[in-house]
C-alpha cells in the first residue's frame, strides 16, 4: 500500500490547497487584475484576480464569464507562482490581456452569477473556491451596472461540442418562453424536458450511453486500486514525486530513466498506472462532480512516452483513454493532449488502420474521441508508407456503412462527427468518393457552419492539388513534445 499512498498524498495536498484559498486566500492583498474583452461582442468575459504573497507570490483566480446566460462558466485557480511564471501562463493562455480595476470584474462576476441563479443556473463547481479569491460581495465594492442577457433576452450559445445543451431542461423548468438557443444548435428537443437529450443524432441509435460525450465512462473492467503491481518503482518516483509536484515537461535524467527500462515491462507498467489514473479520475467525479484538472500531469506524460513508444500492444492503454468522455481530455490532456492523440493512435494502430476504423465506430466512444480517431486515419495515411491505399478503402468502408447500411448497428452520431469524416476524405482528395460526400450534404449530415457546403469542400480538393496538402507533425521524441508543448 505504500505506492498508493504516494497518490493519496499528493491528492491530499490539493485539497489543502482549496482549503487555504477558501481559509485565507482573502487574507492576502490584492495584486493586479486582468481581463480580455475579445469575444464581449458575443457576451464572453475571461478575467484573472491576483493575492499577493509575503514572499512576492502570487496566487490567481481565472474566470470565465458568460454574461448571456451561464454566469461564471469555468473557473479555477493558479497557486503561489512567481510572478514571471504568473505572467507567463497569462501569456501562454493565448488570449489579449489589459490591466483594470478589480471593481469592474468584481461587478461583472457577480453580476452574472446573480442572472445566471435567477434561471436557476448554478456557477462552475469551482467556484466553491474561487469565489474567494475576490473579495466578499459587499457595499466595500463600488458597484458598476453591466447589461445581462442579449438585447433584454437570455440566449443560450451552444458551441461545437454541444455542451451547453445539458442546461435547457433547466430554463424550460425555471424560465420557459424567456430564453433563446444559438450557436451550433438552431433546434433542440422540448417534447420532454427531463429527459436528457443533449443532443441531435443524424445516424445511428439514440441509446444516450452510446453518445459518451458527458462524465459517463463507457463500462469497462475494474480499475487497479492502487500501484502495487508497478515492478519500476522508479516509474513511481518520476510520476508520484514524495516533494513537490510533477510538472509539465520531463527532465533529461527522468527521460533517461524511462527510456532504460525495458519497453515490455514500461508498456505493463504503464498499463497499471492508466487504469489506477482513470480510476482516481471516476473517484473524483462521485465525490465532487468534477475532474479536479490541474491536479496531475500524469495521463499527460503517458500520453507522450505512448507517442514515442507507441506499438500494437499499447492499443489496449489507447482504447481505455479514448473511452473517456471529453472533459476527461479537457481535464487532463487539454489542446496538448489532442495533439499528441494522433501521434499515440498511429503508434498504436498504424499497421492496422481497419482496426482504428473499426473502432471509430464502436460503442463506447465519444464524438470528441471518434473525432481524433477520424485524423488520425489521416495522419496514418501521410505518415506511414503503404498505409495510404488501406486508409482510403477503410473510409470508403465506413461512409457507405453509415450511409446505406440500415441494418448496421452503429452508435449514435450527429453532424460533426459526418462533417469531420467528408472533411478527411476531402483531405486526402479521394476524388472517387465526392458522389457519396455530395450526399452526406444533400442529406444535411454534414455540419456545413465548421466544414462548409458542398462546392467549398471541392474547392479544397483544388486547393490542395495547387498548393500541396497540410501534414500534422508526428511526435515520436519525448524531447521533441516537452519543447512543443512546453
Amino acid at each position: 500500500m505504500a505506492k498508493n499512498k504516494k497518490r493519496q498524498g499528493n491528492f491530499m495536498q490539493k485539497i489543502s490547497l482549496e482549503k487555504y484559498i477558501a481559509g485565507k486566500a482573502r487574507l492576502l492583498p490584492l495584486g493586479k487584475t486582468y481581463i480580455c474583452r475579445k469575444a464581449a461582442s458575443q457576451g464572453t468575459y475571461v478575467a484573472i484576480v491576483t493575492r499577493q504573497h509575503a514572499g512576492g507570490r502570487l496566487t490567481a483566480g481565472i474566470y470565465l464569464i458568460d454574461t448571456y446566460c451561464l454566469g461564471v462558466k469555468d473557473t479555477f485557480f493558479l497557486f503561489s507562482m512567481e510572478p514571471e511564471d504568473m505572467e507567463e501562463r497569462i501569456s501562454d493562455m493565448g488570449m489579449e490581456f489589459e490591466e483594470t480595476e478589480y471593481a469592474e470584474v468584481h461587478n461583472l462576476i457577480y453580476g452574472a452569477l446573480e442572472y445566471a441563479e435567477e434561471a436557476g443556473i448554478d456557477p462552475n463547481p469551482g467556484f466553491k473556491v474561487t469565489e474567494y479569491i475576490l473579495e466578499p460581495d459587499d457595499d466595500a465594492i463600488p458597484l458598476q451596472e453591466f447589461d445581462f442577457g442579449h438585447h433584454g433576452v437570455r440566449e443560450l450559445v451552444v458551441g461545437p461540442d454541444y455542451r451547453e445543451m445539458k442546461f435547457i431542461p433547466t430554463l424550460e423548468r425555471n424560465v420557459p418562453g424567456e430564453f433563446i438557443v444559438t450557436g451550433y444548435s438552431d433546434r433542440y428537443y422540448d417534447e420532454n424536458p427531463d429527459e436528457d437529450f443533449f443532443y441531435e443524432p443524424t445516424t445511428g441509435n439514440t441509446d444516450p450511453d452510446s453518445f459518451n460525450f458527458d462524465f459517463h465512462p463507457f463500462p469497462h473492467d475494474p480499475y487497479p486500486e492502487n500501484l502495487e503491481e508497478v515492478r519500476h518503482d522508479e516509474l513511481l518516483d518520476i510520476f508520484y514525486p514524495e516533494e513537490g509536484e510533477l510538472g509539465d515537461s520531463l527532465d533529461a535524467s527522468q527521460i533517461a530513466t524511462i527510456r532504460a527500462i525495458p519497453r515490455e515491462e514500461l508498456v505493463t507498467d504503464l498499463r497499471v498506472i492508466v487504469g489506477y489514473e482513470l480510476g482516481q479520475t471516476e473517484t473524483e467525479i462521485a465525490d465532487y462532480g468534477e475532474y479536479n484538472s490541474g491536479e496531475f500531469n500524469v495521463l499527460y506524460h503517458i500520453w507522450a512516452i505512448l507517442a514515442e513508444i507507441g506499438g500494437p500492444d499499447t492499443a489496449d492503454i489507447v482504447r481505455s483513454v479514448m473511452q473517456q468522455s471529453y472533459h476527461m481530455f479537457d481535464a487532463y490532456l487539454g489542446d496538448y493532449g489532442l495533439e499528441l492523440s494522433h501521434s499515440v493512435l498511429a503508434g498504436a494502430f498504424g499497421d492496422n488502420p481497419e482496426q482504428l476504423a473499426e473502432m471509430t465506430l464502436a460503442q463506447g466512444y465519444s464524438v470528441y474521441s471518434r473525432v481524433m480517431m477520424l485524423y488520425s486515419l489521416e495522419c496514418i495515411a501521410g505518415w506511414i508508407r503503404g498505409m495510404r491505399g488501406r486508409v482510403e478503402k477503410a473510409l470508403h468502408d465506413m461512409a457507405e456503412l453509415v450511409m446505406h447500411d440500415d441494418t448496421a448497428e452503429l452508435p449514435l452520431l450527429n453532424d460533426y462527427f459526418m462533417g469531420t469524416l467528408s472533411a478527411v476524405m476531402v483531405g486526402l482528395n479521394m476524388k472517387a468518393d465526392l458522389p457519396l460526400i455530395k450526399e452526406m450534404h444533400d442529406k444535411g449530415l454534414v455540419d456545413q457552419r465548421v466544414y462548409g457546403d458542398y462546392d467549398e469542400q471541392l474547392s479544397e480538393i483544388a486547393y490542395n492539388e495547387e498548393h500541396g496538402y497540410y501534414q500534422e507533425t508526428r511526435f515520436t521524441n519525448l524531447e521533441e513534445i516537452y519543447r512543443q508543448f512546453r
